[in-house]
């Protein structure tokens, strides 16, 4: 099985083990290594505050949108019709799926004292 039957396949089991995941993590809170690994980061010296808020910045859902649907207009322009449509009903679907993944697994961000909060509960990546 080759071409895009057998990478659509792929993409579906990709997410389908990826939910399977994040739903086995919500479950149980906080996970056995969470305090460990988040003292682990916390503690090194990078990447820093402006890594970090650069990272935020453009993977927030506006930023995606935006390059997505620029990708999508180049597309059609280039003739890839399917592909650019393909691509529109994914951005279509992303803010759904978004909050409906953070609904079903809600989990909630680990704060004190296990973590240092570095962002206040009104940020853009609240709740993540």
């Amino acid at each position: 099985m080759k071409g895009p039957c057998a990478t659509g396949i792929a993409y579906l089991l990709i997410l389908g083990f990826t939910l399977f995941l994040t739903v086995a993590a919500s479950h149980r809170t906080p996970l056995p290594a969470d305090e460990a690994v988040l003292n682990w980061f916390q503690k090194q010296p990078w990447p820093g505050r402006p890594f970090s808020e650069a990272v935020r910045a453009i993977t927030s859902t506006q930023v995606v949108l935006a390059a997505g649907a620029m990708t999508a207009v180049a597309l059609g322009l280039m003739g890839r019709a399917r592909e650019a449509w393909g691509l529109i009903i994914v951005l279509l679907l992303l803010p759904l799926l978004q909050t409906a993944i953070k609904e079903l697994v809600d989990r909630p961000r680990p704060g004190p004292p296990i973590a240092e909060l570095r962002a206040s509960y009104s940020s853009p990546s609240f709740p993540a």
